[in-house]
């Protein structure tokens, strides 16, 4: 039916005289002359605000472009992703782009790409950095037809960078043969610390490992250490690719009580900690083998009065101690390293150093050490 057409019809004022509509029994593509109006016998009137309506009649003009009937597929959509910031920068990560296309039964469709970027703003192209937080991304493709697909994905930016650390522990090693797992600790020139377990081989070998640390445009330096064992090794953070790659990080040991120093204290633990069986990761264990013994001592001996690195912060232990009375151990909850006061004089120092390393924990009748085992050894 055609509106306005034929006598006694009202004539139309405004909008369209017909709306046909067609389905197409069979696929077509591009095809630009299956539909048309041509004239014919009829009297179409069209208004023309005129007291008479004009005559018209229909030219031979193509009115629609059949194409693909079915809605276009779009490929190449990404999984959403989740990644660490670039290293050395505070502008998000560079993520690759995907390369999404779309077609139907009649070929290949176009695709635009929008970005609803993490934090606000938008972008009509795939950025050069995604933002911290989340984006989406969406692909729309709409073929000749007006069919309109969409597909979206999300890129979420975590706020951490990535240092990778290679950590050796230094001296003679011997760890079980399966290794063990110690936590280090990671200090940035910030002040900021991360915990990380660290897998070793029972050489002290470390596996290589990522570390993550707030989002910053560059650190001076970053520290490890073995909270339990080693002094802090200090090494400067230069980016390699999207990581912060500093040099392996080796640990010296015989800081037993974190003050990341090697002093008289550390040599009274040892000896209060003298004895197994001993786990790996036990204070004063220091070559990683089944109990505290002669062989941890070298690595006191090796290191003493030494200070370790003090990158992102310096520890609040002073100078290192070369003795202490056995008054101020007490004072300082530390009575049980009194033990190794060995000549009785009320301090542990350096003298109390030279009589182990002349007669070892066999000490004479009397001793501290004697006195806590109760036969001149303790074990």
């Amino acid at each position: 039916a055609i509106a306005g057409s034929g006598s006694g019809s009202s004539p139309v004022l405004s909008g369209n005289v017909a709306k046909l509509r067609f389905r197409a029994r069979v696929a077509f593509c591009n095809v630009l002359d299956c539909v048309g109006l041509t004239a014919g016998s009829s009297v179409n009137t069209l208004s023309t605000g005129q007291s008479s309506p004009a005559s018209v009649a229909f030219a031979g003009i193509n009115v629609v472009r059949v194409s693909g009937m079915d809605m276009p597929a779009i490929v190449g959509v990404p999984s959403n992703a989740v990644v660490p910031a670039d290293a050395g920068t505070v502008a998000g990560a560079a993520v690759a782009a995907a390369n999404a296309s779309a077609s139907n039964t009649c070929g290949s469709v176009p695709v635009t790409v929008s970005v609803a970027l993490a934090g606000g703003g938008t972008a009509s192209s795939w950025p050069a950095a995604f933002p911290v937080g989340v984006s989406t991304v969406t692909w729309r493709a709409e073929d000749a037809a007006g069919n309109v697909k969409t597909e979206q994905a999300t890129v979420t930016v975590r706020n951490v960078q990535l240092a990778t650390i290679d950590v050796r522990l230094g001296g003679t090693m011997n760890g079980p043969g399966g290794g063990f797992v110690q936590q280090v600790r990671v200090r940035t020139s910030a002040g900021d610390i991360v915990n990380k377990d660290v897998q070793f081989s029972g050489a002290g070998i470390g596996t290589v490992t990522d570390v993550e640390v707030p989002v910053a445009l560059g650190y001076s330096c970053i520290s490890v250490k073995d909270a339990g064992h080693t002094l802090a090794s200090a090494n400067a953070v230069p980016v390699s690719g999207t990581k912060y790659c500093p040099a392996h990080f080796a640990l010296a040991a015989g800081d037993g009580n974190d003050d990341n120093m090697v002093d008289i204290l550390d040599f009274g633990l040892f000896v209060s900690h003298w004895g197994g069986p001993r786990l790996a990761t036990d204070p004063s264990n220091y070559n990683r083998d089944g109990a505290v013994n002669s062989g941890d001592f070298t690595f006191i001996s090796a290191a003493f009065l030494s200070q370790g690195a003090t990158c992102g912060g310096a520890f609040s232990g002073g100078a290192p101690r070369e003795r202490i009375s056995v008054r101020d151990l007490r004072r300082m909850g530390l009575g049980d390293l009194a033990v190794a006061d060995f000549n009785r004089d009320g301090w542990v120092d350096t003298a109390d150093v030279g009589i182990f390393m002349k007669r070892g924990m066999q000490q004479p009748a009397g001793s501290p050490v004697d006195r806590m085992s109760g036969s001149g050894r303790a074990d």
